[in-house]
């Protein structure tokens, strides 16, 4: 992805929406597909949602600093953030 949210379609194997603004609608059958074609059983199952606590949870195994992460991902309450991580 470019800045601005849109998909470097060159830089892709696979063109899903070239020059198009990244949105959770585009994003969740674009990381479907691409989970399908690595062979993931379950590529359905995956969703934007899906992105953001895998993200979170490897943050928070790194050592990131809650507040660092919060800050990074945009959340504003503690209690949000805690739901995303084990």
């Amino acid at each position: 992805m470019e800045s601005f949210g849109r998909y470097a379609a060159e830089n892709l194997s696979v063109r899903f929406f070239p020059n198009s603004a990244a949105t959770p609608s585009s994003i969740i059958p674009m990381l479907r597909k691409l989970l399908s074609q690595a062979g993931v059983a379950d590529a359905e199952a995956f969703s934007s949602h899906s992105l953001r606590r895998g993200f979170a949870q490897w943050a928070g195994m790194s050592g990131w600093d809650l507040r660092e992460l919060m800050n990074y991902v945009g959340w504003r309450d503690v209690k949000t953030a805690m739901r995303y991580l084990d």
